[in-house]
């Protein structure tokens, strides 16, 4: 077993809330961005696909991506900088428009990064409810992506932590690694 999530020490905690003040509604950590919608505990087959670790991602090999999987995208980022720094939240690997629309056609039931989100600025929260108005949530802020290889495919359970507000601390486990 594999767990996924970021460990976020108190001084980390403290830290972000200096910068970013949606922490105190459960945007901490490895979390999905409910935007008004239920999220129900689950179990499903994911694959990682690894990307550039910066810039906009335009496309992705999705050849593995199968309706109802968890896509896990490693761009390194919570491998290459500290969370609870500011530079955590800045810089990061963002998916283009066109890659969003693909795997939607795909019919993925999740997204997962392991940055603080797939958009950023003011796209970040209208890309999250997009995405949650079509029953696709993405998860923020994983972890230890690095160590799961393309082209496998993973069992994976995702587990609600607690609901705070909008944002949701989950538990990602994956089992057959």
């Amino acid at each position: 077993m594999l767990n996924l999530n970021l460990f976020v020490t108190a001084k980390a905690r403290e830290d972000v809330m200096k910068y970013e003040p949606k922490v105190a509604l459960g945007h901490v950590g490895t979390h999905i961005d409910l935007k008004g919608k239920d999220f129900k505990d689950t179990d499903l087959k994911g694959v990682i696909i690894r990307c550039q670790e910066n810039g906009v991602i335009e496309d992705a090999d999705l050849s593995m991506v199968k309706e109802g999987s968890f896509v896990m995208l490693n761009t390194m980022h919570s491998r290459r900088i500290e969370y609870g720094r500011k530079e955590y939240f800045s810089g990061y690997a963002t998916l283009s428009d066109a890659l969003i629309e693909k795997l939607i056609a795909r019919k993925v039931a999740l997204i997962g990064i392991d940055g603080p989100g797939i958009k950023s600025g003011k796209e970040h929260p209208l890309t999250d409810q997009y995405l949650a108005d079509k029953g696709i949530f993405v998860i923020e802020n994983l972890c230890y992506l690095f160590l799961l290889k393309e082209g496998t495919e993973y069992d994976i359970s995702v587990k609600a932590l607690d609901s705070v507000n909008d944002g949701m601390p989950v538990e990602v486990i994956v089992h057959n690694y």
